[in-house]
């Protein structure tokens, strides 16, 4: 009797298979919502940069974009005896062109006068600068094609100007903008502006104007 106590199988308890069969399906819960968080992380992400690379707008879509209607389409440059004229905005939204005065000097030297003081003035009144304020104009010359026809005026500006963006799309154009009119404005026998980064080309300034080739006067004047 004894002996058939001693050799009786024990019967595993359901209650502790139960148990682990719970903690079992909870690790593997808790390991798919951790996959799960993390894919769902990187699709953000990716959509996200996606999203922005297809922000980068060039001039006439970032106008259509503003809903820029009924703008001016031309700048015409200041007669050699007249004072500079210079681009601010009085309402975050529009330039207005702002008379200073001007040292004697080329038509060239009156370009650059004009596109230094946009960045070394602060405006008074109601007015505001589109830029931002200090940054060097590293050179200052015009171009043109082998047949000596389509002249480009080129501005070189240092490379602290894509430091800390002023704002978004409208801002960027505010600043593009206020420097090619200026230019243009101020300086004779060019019809297009091209702005440099330290010397070298640059697809945008802030990430979303493209700004890689040359660009024309009157986008987003009064």
């Amino acid at each position: 009797m004894e002996s058939q106590r001693m050799s009786a199988p024990i019967r595993p308890n359901p209650t502790r298979r139960t148990q682990r069969d719970r903690s079992s399906l909870g690790r593997f819960f808790v390991i798919c919502f951790f996959i799960a968080t993390v894919v769902t992380i990187l699709g953000i992400y990716l959509i996200s940069n996606l999203f922005q690379e297809n922000q980068k707008f060039s001039p006439p879509e970032a106008l259509n974009e503003l809903a820029s209607l009924g703008q001016k389409q031309d700048v015409k440059p200041s007669a050699a005896n007249q004072q500079l004229r210079v681009y601010y905005s009085d309402d975050g939204t529009h330039l207005i062109p702002t008379l200073q005065p001007a040292d004697l000097g080329s038509k060239f030297s009156r370009g650059r006068q004009a596109v230094e003081a946009l960045f070394k003035r602060i405006p008074g009144g109601s007015l505001r600068s589109p830029v931002r304020e200090g940054v060097e104009v590293r050179g200052f010359y015009v171009e043109s094609d082998p047949n000596g026809k389509n002249r480009t005026v080129v501005i070189d500006l240092s490379g602290d100007i894509q430091e800390r963006p002023l704002g978004g799309i409208g801002a960027e154009m505010l600043c593009v903008y206020a420097i090619v009119n200026t230019a243009l404005a101020n300086t004779t026998d060019v019809e297009a502006c091209r702005i440099l980064i330290d010397g070298k080309p640059v697809d945008t300034l802030w990430g979303q104007v493209d700004i890689s080739g040359a660009l024309t006067p009157g986008a987003l004047l009064k």
